[in-house]
């Protein structure tokens, strides 16, 4: 299966990758609005998490320490309303059982992250330097 890295080297990646426009509008430029879906520092974690079925408020909090009850519920709403987790209800009464899942979508952008990762860890990694670039 060839990379998300190989097709962009492509010539004729390249030439699709931004319609042929004289004006950009960063409000409507489809690469805007991926990084708008990924914004925060925490969503990718939790992405990450949840495709590892570690996906309950209580189990997320415990690997991400530093995340606050407030920002985690706010991060999780968000992916929610943006498609890229369900929330499941498993128990109504209290204590309520909640538990989170991809979406196909949520999955899809998963693919994504997986490749910027395999990236960064290519061209940002621990060797990586302002003098070896």
């Amino acid at each position: 299966m060839e990379t998300i890295y190989n097709q962009i080297e492509h010539p004729d990646y390249q030439s699709n990758s931004f319609p042929e426009v004289q004006a950009f509008d960063a409000g409507i430029c489809i690469m805007t609005k991926i990084t708008a879906l990924m914004s925060g520092k925490w969503k990718p974690i939790i992405l990450h998490l949840i495709k590892n079925d570690i996906n309950r408020f209580g189990s997320l909090q415990r690997y991400m320490p530093r995340i606050s009850k407030k920002v985690l519920t706010n991060q999780l709403r968000e992916l929610c309303e943006d498609d890229l987790i369900s929330r499941e209800v498993i128990e109504k009464k209290h204590p309520q059982i909640v538990v989170y899942h991809l979406t196909q979508k949520g999955r899809s952008l998963r693919l994504l992250i997986d490749e910027m990762i395999n990236w960064g860890m290519l061209n940002l990694g621990a060797g990586s330097t302002k003098e070896s670039r």
